[in-house]
């Protein structure tokens, strides 16, 4: 029986042999594995790479550039499922919050919640079973807000059947900025099977990215002005902090 703890341990064995395969092509180290940033960002941007970010620690906190991501409170993963004949619909929430500090000097608290809704159908194979999924759905949100300032931001990604990435917007309820994820790879056709990267948007054009491969790093638009920054590199810091609980 191929069960979804065996399903995951799959895709992960995939996603590494697939940066082993691009370590050959590309004649590198597996480090040299990076998202393909749209044309728009590839000069006349700054990129800014994460120190501090992944690795076994209880305690998260990293920077990229002038920004420091501190005070990292996640909760546990709760699962409920439930079955009936060869049907079974699982759910997993999770929650955290995190604080940013800039050089700006003011402090953006992130509140998230990342919810997962799965539809999955046993059928036989291979003489045994195999879990097939029949629907899938994932909301991630954000909710940022400045020290001693009424205004908040709202950074919503969804993810749904058929869909291998996540993609949404970040708003204020005024200004509104679209998020795309990438699986594409610098120097490469070959995609990963989760994603590489983000990129944000605004007014159709890109203005800045969050690569998450490795340590990970945000690239701005030089184009930004200080509180654009600011608010972007909050929403990119609750991104570089999401983890992936689908468990598929």
């Amino acid at each position: 029986m191929i069960n979804r703890s065996r399903n995951t341990i799959f895709r992960k064995l995939l996603s590494f042999l697939g940066l082993a395969g691009l370590c050959v092509i590309l004649g590198a180290g597996c480090q040299s594995a990076r998202m393909a940033m749209p044309s728009e960002l590839e000069s006349q941007a700054t990129t800014f790479q994460c120190r501090g970010r992944g690795g076994f620690t209880l305690a998260e906190r990293f920077e990229f550039g002038p920004y420091s991501v501190t005070d990292v409170r996640r909760s546990w993963t709760t699962r409920t499922s439930w079955g009936i004949a060869e049907f079974e619909q699982s759910r997993a929430r999770q929650q955290y919050e995190y604080r940013m500090a800039g050089p700006s000097g003011v402090q953006w608290l992130g509140q998230a919640a990342t919810g997962v809704k799965r539809n999955d159908i046993k059928a036989a194979a291979w003489g045994g079973e195999l879990m097939v999924g029949l629907s899938f759905d994932l909301n991630f949100v954000v909710r940022l807000s400045r020290d001693k300032q009424a205004d908040t931001w709202t950074l919503i990604l969804a993810q749904r059947t058929g869909s291998d990435v996540m993609k949404g917007s970040l708003t204020d309820g005024k200004t509104v900025y679209s998020i795309e994820g990438t699986r594409r790879l610098a120097g490469t056709s070959i995609a990963l099977m989760e994603a590489s990267g983000y990129v944000i948007l605004k007014s159709g054009l890109p203005v800045a990215a969050v690569e998450v491969l490795n340590e990970g790093s945000v690239r701005f638009a030089d184009s930004l002005n200080e509180s654009e920054r600011d608010i972007l590199a909050a929403a990119s810091a609750g991104i570089l902090l999401y983890m992936d609980i689908s468990g598929k």
